[in-house]
């Protein structure tokens, strides 16, 4: 029986690739949209912090409980692409082996990938934390 990984070619090396690139994306988006989604809530949390708003009760309660969400969800689709590039560049790395070729090795600095993906698991928590110290500090006002 042979397993997926022992029949890797040149097409699947370029199919990996491509997935790779797909997952890195991916990631991006999902940081470019929790900035935006987090940068109104921020904006609409300072508007509604004044006692005198309508909007206070709501304000200062629902945003960060909202902050806190979309950050935890964000986090949660960042770290399921990094295990699934993960996956991909062992893949990658196991076509390679058994090719023999000289194709050019993508991705194949484990430490730089590593590197490169903290920013996108940083940023859902540094605003996840920043969420709830403004829900705390509320709280206790």
């Amino acid at each position: 029986m042979t397993t997926p990984s022992a029949t890797l070619g040149p097409d699947a090396i370029k199919f990996l690739r491509e997935e790779i690139r797909y997952e890195n994306q991916q990631i991006a988006n999902r940081v470019n949209y929790l900035s935006a989604v987090q940068s109104f809530l921020f904006v609409a949390f300072a508007i509604s912090s004044g006692p005198s708003s309508w909007f206070w009760g709501f304000g200062r309660w629902a945003l960060p409980l909202l902050g806190m969400l979309t950050s935890a969800l964000a986090l949660a689709g960042i770290v399921a692409a990094w295990i699934q590039l993960t996956r991909y560049r062992r893949q990658l790395a196991d076509a390679y082996a058994r090719l023999q070729e000289d194709w050019p090795r993508v991705g194949a600095s484990a430490w730089v990938n590593r590197f490169a993906l903290l920013y996108p698991l940083c940023v859902p928590v540094v605003f996840f934390v920043a969420w709830l110290a403004g829900f705390v500090l509320v709280g206790v006002a």
